[in-house]
């Protein structure tokens, strides 16, 4: 995976929590496929769709962070790219 980029305006807080975030459900990820014992095959689509949210979910919430200290606006979120 390559590196993340981020807003410039997102501090190392909230950079280095979407980090631990990404670690965090890998390693989540890959247990719940080490740990599956089921006749059924294992829920990949539902793992990962987990993985994913969970780290979007840190990176919204350095999102929030910005708006309620007023850095960012709505404005300022529409246009980042």
């Amino acid at each position: 995976m390559g590196a993340m980029h981020y807003p410039p305006q997102f501090s190392n807080e909230a950079r280095a929590a979407v980090e631990a975030e990404l670690i965090r459900a890998g390693r989540l990820h890959d247990e719940r496929k080490r740990q599956w014992k089921s006749e059924w095959s294992f829920p990949e689509h539902e793992s990962l769709s987990k993985r994913i949210l969970s780290v979007f979910l840190a990176y919204v919430r350095g999102t929030i962070d910005l708006g309620k200290s007023g850095v960012w606006g709505l404005l300022a979120t529409a246009v980042w790219k």
